[in-house]
């Protein structure tokens, strides 16, 4: 793959592929172009980053990569048809989606990738900045203020709700 093909693929700059390719590890590196370029790549983001023993220079890089073992992480399914999401339809109230997060040690962050009742993506940092999430029921970005839960439609809401009053019917 060409520099501008990964650079289209990642929505960066030509200029930045050639410019990491080009570093010798004490390259300051925005957080979101590491997602982006781990994304476009389909690997993770620890590939794209040496381990802490072969970095000259801590300084240089993002203050956020991913947690360590002593940190501890959120996770979240964003499948609102996912049996571990909860909906909740009180009389004369627009129902609501009750959203579960998992907490997890900072040392699997990269193991965990799927929602082990749906098989669905996690999401376990901010899509927009990288931010991972050090707490539970997050609903919009700590770092970036971007909304990380998502908005459902009233059409859905529906449907979960008719699906929830069917299983408790059935």
């Amino acid at each position: 793959m060409s520099q501008s093909d990964l650079a289209e693929k990642a929505g960066v700059s030509q200029a930045t592929i050639s410019r990491l390719e080009n570093a010798a590890g004490d390259v300051a590196v925005d957080l979101r172009t590491v997602h982006r370029l781990s994304a476009a790549l389909r690997i993770p983001v620890s590939a794209l980053i040496p381990p802490r023993e072969e970095v000259p220079d801590r300084g240089a890089l993002p203050l956020m990569m991913a947690p360590t073992e002593h940190d501890e992480f959120w996770v979240v399914c964003t499948n609102p048809m996912c049996s571990d999401n909860e909906i909740i339809a009180r009389r004369g109230a627009k129902p609501e989606v009750v959203w579960a997060w998992d907490e997890f040690d900072g040392g699997i962050f990269e193991q965990i990738q799927y929602c082990s009742e749906c098989g669905g993506k996690l999401l376990k940092c901010c899509p927009k900045c990288g931010k991972w999430f050090d707490r539970g029921d997050t609903k919009y970005c700590m770092r970036c203020g971007t909304r990380v839960i998502p908005e459902l439609s009233d059409e859905t809401l529906g449907v979960l709700v008719r699906r929830k009053l069917g299983e408790e019917i059935g």
